[in-house]
Order: structure tokens, then sequence, then C-alpha cells
């Protein structure tokens, strides 16, 4: 609506200079509301596009160091195994605690390294809809290849997403 109150506004003032009839204040006032309307319009749409590519980036994992610093506590285990010798099973057990003031829910992409740094394996947590201050357990790598996994050294956290 400010650009048409311009470009009506601007011929107008144009008319009023050369023939000397009509408002000099009203028009000069139109003009000022018009350019102002397009400022904070533009100021606006610029602000709605920032807040939709911050959303973007928690949903795709690129705010993963913020989300860990700010928003949630990712804790690891001890792996552990069943011992069964016919099919021994194991899982990691990984605390995750929602340091906001609001309901979140986040996916949480883990991985398991050998003593070299180099990935054994990757599993996904979903932490859905965890409460303010909320602390939940999962347990990870249930279904991974158990004598890999218990050569691995260090497990950590390489992406999150919240939504």
């Amino acid at each position: 609506m400010g650009f048409i109150g311009l470009a009506l506004g601007i011929p107008a003032f144009i008319v009023l200079l050369t023939k000397k009839k009509g408002s000099m204040g009203k028009t000069i006032a139109g003009l000022i509301l018009c350019l102002i309307t397009v400022i904070v319009g533009i100021n606006m749409n610029n602000a709605a596009g920032k807040a939709i590519n911050d959303s973007v980036d928690e949903i795709n994992g690129d705010k993963t160091e913020d989300i860990l610093k700010n928003d949630i506590d990712v804790n690891f285990g001890i792996y552990t195994t069943d011992g069964n010798e016919y099919y021994e099973s194991g899982k990691l057990e990984v605390t995750v605690k929602n340091k906001t003031d609001n309901v979140q829910s986040y996916t949480i992409s883990v991985e398991a390294l050998d003593s070299e740094g180099v990935r054994i394996t990757t599993d996904t947590i979903y932490a859905n809809d965890l409460g303010a201050g909320q602390t939940a357990k999962y347990d990870t790598f249930i279904y991974g290849d158990v004598d890999k996994l218990k050569t691995a050294v260090t497990f950590k956290v390489y992406e999150v997403s919240k939504y």
C-alpha cells in the first residue's frame, strides 16, 4: 500500500508544485506516511525472513552447537552387552535434558568412534515433547555390530535438530 501511495502521491506533489493548487501540508504528510509504511514493511519482511531462516537452521541441524549449549544436555552412559554367547546384544544409555522453559522435540544424531577417531557407526535419538526442564533416557546402538561397538572409545553428538 505504501508503494501505491508513493506512486500516486509523487505525481500529485509535482502537479501541486506546478499549479500551486491544493494543500501542500496534506500532500507532504501523505508522502511521509507512505514512506514510513514502505520502510516498516521492508523491515517486517526482513525480520520475518530472518526468523524463518533461523527456524530452518534449527530444523536442519545447522545450529547444533547453539542447541547443545543453550537448549539441551546430552550425557552418555557406558556401552554394555548382555554377554549372550550365541547372540550378544548391547546398548548405550543416553540421558537428554531439556534446559529450556518450553516443551521441545529434538532429533539427536550420535556416533561411536574408535581410538583413532574413526566413526564405527551412528544412531539417532528422537526426543519428542520433552517438557521444560525434563530429563529422559534413551537406549541407543541396540542394533549395531556389538563387536565393533565394544571397541568404541568415545560417543558424541554430531548433529541436533530442534522442531
